[in-house]
């Protein structure tokens, strides 16, 4: 179900060093049955009770430890049902630190910022990266990929995003500009 209630969310560099404060308001409303079709199509991936449990013990140490660590703390305890739009952003800049259901999960939350977002902000760069597709190298995308509903849903949704910000100057100055036409025919 869309987020109706949240006016804007934000990404703070405290949490990520790829963050620049910035704060996005989420006012267009013209997406709102795309969104809706979203959720309700992603919702398989949703589990039921908390995303994440605390970690009983501390990961080896590793280059994405921290990165890990942050993202876990957002989730433990956390359910779907009240999963908000401020924990999704946050996760744009980490989904290397989610599972595979967690980050098709995530989707809907995702495109709903996308959608309702007033303006482009840097960090939808790195959500529109996370959709580009290589050969034989696999994404923690391809169940939705491989889903002919899905895939198409997120095909609509990138087409979406394009024509909303095809006039919008920060997302023109961004790599997503260029990026954007040849993920949508990745996902076709």
């Amino acid at each position: 179900m869309p987020n109706t209630l949240p006016t804007s969310v934000s990404f703070q560099r405290k949490d990520s060093g790829v963050y620049g404060d910035e704060v996005v308001s989420l006012v267009d409303e013209t997406h709102a049955a795309l969104i809706l079709k979203l959720y309700e199509a992603f919702a398989r991936f949703q589990t039921s009770g908390a995303i994440r449990e605390p970690l009983k013990e501390k990961l080896t140490d590793t280059l994405y430890e921290e990165d890990y660590q942050q993202a876990n703390a957002r989730l433990v305890g956390k359910t779907w049902k009240t999963m908000d739009l401020d924990t999704a952003a946050f996760l744009i800049g980490f989904h290397g630190c989610l599972g595979v259901n967690e980050s098709l999960a995530i989707l809907p939350f995702q495109f709903e910022i996308l959608l309702r977002a007033e303006s482009w902000v840097w960090p939808f760069v790195l959500l529109i990266t996370s959709f580009r597709r290589a050969k034989k190298v696999p994404s923690s995308f391809e169940a939705a990929y491989d889903d002919t509903v899905l895939r198409h849903l997120v095909h609509e949704a990138l087409q979406h995003v394009e024509a909303k910000y095809v006039n919008d100057a920060n997302f023109l100055s961004s790599e997503s500009a260029a990026s954007l036409p040849r993920v949508i025919r990745d996902w076709t």
